[in-house]
């Protein structure tokens, strides 16, 4: 039944979803090494984001909702996550970039991170 359901378009959407999460393990698995808990759980909780968002992809691209119902306003909202994700992103990319030493952002909400040994 699994089979049936993967076609080329879902192929397609599980291989974006992965490459699009890479950073978000990398952070988690870095901030666990590190022995952050707060940050670890922050970096975990991130990850629910892009998986949620990945699965209504899914479900709408085989079952499109219909205008005016509860699950077409689950699209403006899926719409508003991805915004807000890639303004986030953005931000972490920029910082990365124009910083001296890449890894050195500093984040005033996450002491952890900051102290963090590469940071």
């Amino acid at each position: 039944a699994v089979a049936s359901r993967i076609d080329y378009d879902s192929m397609l959407l599980i291989v974006t979803f992965f490459s699009a999460i890479f950073w978000n393990v990398t952070q988690f698995f870095d901030m666990e090494a590190a022995r952050l808990l707060p940050e670890t759980a922050a970096a975990g909780i991130e990850l629910l984001g892009p998986v949620g968002l990945a699965a209504f992809a899914m479900q709408a691209r085989h079952h499109p909702p219909k205008s005016g119902s509860m699950r077409s306003w689950g699209l403006w909202l899926a719409l508003q996550l991805t915004l807000a994700m890639f303004i986030m992103f953005q931000n972490k990319e920029d910082c990365e970039i124009s910083s001296e030493m890449p890894g050195c952002c500093y984040y005033p909400g996450l002491a952890g991170y900051n102290r963090h040994e590469h940071r």
